[in-house]
Parts: C-alpha cells; structure tokens; sequence
C-alpha cells in the first residue's frame, strides 16, 4: 500500500530532513513551507498522514481542522519540543492527533509516521469541534526562542469562543494576503473570510475559491456610486440597512447593471489592497453562498497580477525580467492544486507541467508563448502567491523529493 504524506514546516532544515528520512521509508511526501501553502496542498490530494510543527493554536487548530474535514482518515502528527503541554494542544485543536518530538532523529520521526499510517484511521467524537476547555494558550504553547511560533489568536480568542462553522484562522504577519487569496483558491473555499484590520478591513464572500462579493454597508455603496459618478455628489436616500440595493433599482436611480459593477469595482479594490497587506488577522467560515451573487466571482490569480501590472512600470517590468530569465522556476507544494486554475493567463497552458525545477523562466514564457512583459508579470505573481521559487541553477534532487504533482502520481523511486 502506497502512503502519501504532507509534511508543514517553516524550517527548512527539518523539513529537508524529515522528508529524506520519508524518503528512506518509501514514503511518498510533498512538503510546504507555510500555513497557506499547507492550507492550498491539502485541497486535491488523498494524504493518508499530516506532519505539522506545533505554532500557535489559530494556525495549527485551522489546518489541521481543515485536514480532516478535506480527509476524515487522515493521520494528524505534531512535532513538538519536549517541554510542549501536548494536553493543551490536543484541547485546542479538537480533533485526535499523535505527537512526536521534534529532538527525535529524522529517522525515528519517518517510522513513527510510517507506523500512523498503517494504523487505523482515527475517529474523532465530535470532529471539528474544539474543546469548551479555557486554557492559558499563550503559557501552555510558549516556545523557546529556537522555534518561534507562527501566528497569534485572532483577537485573543480561546477555544470554544469562536464560531463552530470556523474553518480557517491565522494572521498576516509575514505573509502577504496574496498567499492567502491563492491558498483558498487553490482550495475551493466557500464561505466568508473576515479581515479585522489594515486597508483589507471587512468580509469577503467566496465561492468556490473565488471572492464573489464584499460585505459592505449602505453608506459605503453610495459613498462608491459617487465617486463612480452613478448618483449626484448630494444624493441621499433614507432606508433602513441593507435595503439600499432594491431601493435604488426600484426607484430607477441606478440599473442592475450599474449596481453590479459599482460593487463589482469595490470589491476588487479592497482585493489589491488585501494582495499587498501583511498585517491583521483573519477567520474564514463555512457557509452557504446567495445564488444570486454567482455571476460576479473575480479571479484571485487575477488580482494579484493585476497589483504587480499597476505597480510596476514597463521599463522596470523589462528590467526584471531581464533579471528572472536564467532562473529556474521550482514548484511549490500548492502549484499542483491551483494549475487548472491559472490555465486562462499562460494560453491553456498546463503550469505544473511546465514549472519542474530544471525549467528556466525564459523557457516557461517561450512554452506559454508570453512575451517579456506578461510573461514577468505573471512569474511575479506565481512568486506571490507562494506556487513558485526561483533558483539560479536547478536543485539536486534528493532522493524522494518531488513536487506534490508527481508525488501524487507515482511512488519513489530511488
């Protein structure tokens, strides 16, 4: 029987050499370097275990929550120091894990995941439900200066405080909204993603990994028709909130289409805002999404390209090309989830299969037939949204190391 692991941690030293000792169990493995690209992984794939480092709770407790929603008989692993108060975690989280300490030897690491993942699958009580327990997270998870964690609560909230549809919840500290926009995308996400500060401030509705609305309020939509020119600079109409759409239309101030698009432009406004913000926490809930807002979804891959259009000259934009051609392009560990999605910016192109590692950018404009400019443009933005490193020469491949597309693919081979 073949077992296909994901293994999530910042460090790339033990995750190298966690996934070489996977490797030595003929273990299949992908392996990603940050909350969003986990997040983005373990959209398509049928992993039979997850390896994450132990961060704070708001990290850990989302991924591994979306873990086993994604895959119910998914063996949870978290590596932790040994002074870790593994009953807090196990509290936070919610849902059955098996710890391993991180000070074990790779190889001793590799059999106790290899041995999870010939055991039963697990069955959890009540899955997705954090424990009601109020504990002191920040003094039963304090990490030592080594290994910093990853991200706070949102808000300082304990478990069983937040709402039991949460699926997802982290911060933007150190990485930017684009990884998050691209890690749902890649993950099909439905549902409301909030954003409690910063010029990203507010709710997103997604659809399928696609934002198709902003929550916004009746003051704020007329504040837009303004300036978009739909409505005199006086206009003002009394209605009570959340009835202002059907008012306008009704009474012939705007058209259906007009009303759209003001919206429309809104949203994607506050996206480029969000693509460049690292800053602020977020919470993405479950939830059904209105039929009729179907027809306005907006691209995130999109968006982020569309940043780097409006804020890169032409003349820079060759420049940086100029620069990023020799390099070689090495897929991220989300790349395989997001490349039927990026097919409409590289000419139905299949990215995953052009982006190997021993593939220059020159080489993946010419195979899409981009030119310099777009073709930049859009190696800037697979960098943004963490699908994509660049190197100056190929890495070697250690023995086992693939990107997640052939790994779900094929077993090893030596």
């Amino acid at each position: 029987m073949l077992f296909t692991v994901l293994v999530v941690d910042p460090r790339s030293t033990r995750r190298t050499t966690v996934c070489q000792a996977l490797a030595q169990q003929k273990l299949r493995h992908a392996e990603a370097p940050s909350l969003f690209q986990g997040i983005a992984s373990l959209g398509r794939a049928d992993f039979t275990a997850l390896v994450v480092t132990a961060g704070r709770p708001a990290s850990l407790r989302g991924l591994c929550r979306l873990a086993r929603k994604r895959h119910p008989a998914i063996r949870i692993l978290v590596m932790v120091g040994e002074d870790t108060d593994r009953a807090a975690i196990q509290n936070v989280v919610g849902v059955s894990m098996e710890f391993v300490s991180w000070d074990l030897p790779p190889a001793d690491v590799a059999v106790t995941v290899e041995r999870a993942c010939r055991a039963p699958a697990p069955v959890d009580v009540e899955p997705l439900r954090t424990a009601t327990v109020q504990l002191d997270v920040e003094r039963a998870l304090a990490d030592d200066a080594a290994h910093p964690p990853l991200d706070d609560l949102i808000h300082g909230v304990l478990p069983g405080d937040e709402d039991d549809d949460t699926l997802l919840e982290g911060t933007l500290e150190g990485d930017s909204g684009a990884a998050l926009l691209m890690g749902l995308f890649a993950q099909d996400a439905t549902g409301a993603l909030t954003v409690d500060m910063g010029p990203a401030a507010g709710t997103f509705v997604f659809l399928h990994g696609e934002p198709v609305m902003l929550q916004v309020t009746d003051a704020a939509l007329v504040r837009a028709l303004r300036v978009a020119r739909k409505v005199a600079p006086d206009f003002a109409l009394e209605v009570p909130e959340g009835l202002l759409d059907g008012e306008l239309t009704r009474t012939g101030v705007v058209t259906a289409a007009e009303l759209l698009a003001t919206r429309q432009e809104l949203l994607r406004e506050r996206l480029r805002a969000l693509v460049a913000q690292k800053e602020g926490a977020w919470r993405l809930v479950e939830t059904p999404v209105p039929a009729d807002v179907r027809h306005a979804k907006v691209n995130p891959f999109g968006i982020i390209l569309e940043h780097h259009k409006r804020a890169m000259t032409a003349d820079r934009l060759h420049v940086v090309g100029m620069e990023v051609e020799r390099k070689f392009m090495h897929p991220g560990a989300a790349l395989g989830a997001a490349a039927p999605k990026l097919k409409p910016f590289v000419r139905g192109c299949d990215v995953a299969s052009l982006v190997t590692g021993h593939a220059t950018v020159e080489a993946f404009t010419a195979a899409t037939g981009l030119d310099l400019l777009m073709g930049t443009l859009v190696v800037l933005t697979l960098l943004d949204a963490q699908l994509i490193t660049l190197q100056d020469r190929p890495a070697a491949t250690a023995v086992g190391r693939v990107a997640l597309r052939k790994a779900l693919r094929a077993p090893l081979h030596a």
